[in-house]
């Protein structure tokens, strides 16, 4: 008689399992030992908190489906808030945040995709000089003080408040990640990020032969 349901094996499970099977064993523990930790306002305090962190581990995951690294992102956080700042007692709230995305992706961006893609210099040590330049101008600007600006109420509202019982932070991961997901499943730009990361020469190979 066949057996009409087989147990999955080790191998056949996705690699991400592990990593899940952890997190509910963690959230278990925390939930026995800390019985307040399903508590509303502790959920919402950590949806806050890890907002940031999976935003720019979205980004992250570009970078490394590509066998590339970016050690910067965290100091490179700190000088967009920096900058930020700055321009927003010069110029109109919206324009000072447009303004800072281009100035710091034509900055940061510009300049390790030139080291990196055209002089061919590792991306490892590339970011980490990048994280060592940002973090100090960050340091030399603030005098290693907290800065605080008021954003508006819009912003406010999704940094650091509620859209009716949902944190604002929240909504802007779930956003970003759907957005990431479509480029990434969907697009041929996202398409060429898996290639470059599986076989860069073959990819290579595949896009001087279509440009020819």
């Amino acid at each position: 008689m066949k057996r009409l349901f087989r147990l999955p094996t080790v191998s056949s499970l996705p690699a991400w399992f592990g990593i899940l099977v952890l997190e509910v064993m963690l959230l278990i523990a925390m939930a026995i030992l800390q019985p307040v930790f399903f508590s509303g306002s502790n959920l919402s305090n950590i949806v806050r908190s890890s907002a940031v962190p999976i935003i720019l581990g979205i980004g992250m995951t570009f970078t490394i489906l590509t066998a590339g690294i970016d050690l910067s992102v965290g100091s490179v956080l700190a000088f967009t808030g920096i900058l930020l700042s700055g321009l927003i007692t010069h110029m109109p709230r919206f324009v000072a945040v447009f303004v800072t995305i281009v100035l710091v992706t034509m900055i940061v961006g510009g300049l390790n995709g030139l080291l990196i893609g055209k002089l061919g210099l590792n991306s490892f040590v590339v970011t980490l000089g990048a994280l060592g330049i940002f973090r100090g101008i960050s340091y030399l600007v603030t005098n290693g003080t907290t800065r605080t600006i008021d954003t508006g109420p819009l912003i406010n509202t999704l940094g650091d408040g509620n859209v009716g019982p949902i944190p604002g932070p929240f909504l802007v991961v779930i956003v970003i990640a759907a957005i990431s997901i479509y480029v990434l499943k969907s697009t041929y730009f996202g398409r060429d990020v898996y290639a470059v990361g599986g076989n860069e020469f073959a990819s290579n190979w595949r896009a001087s032969t279509q440009v020819e």
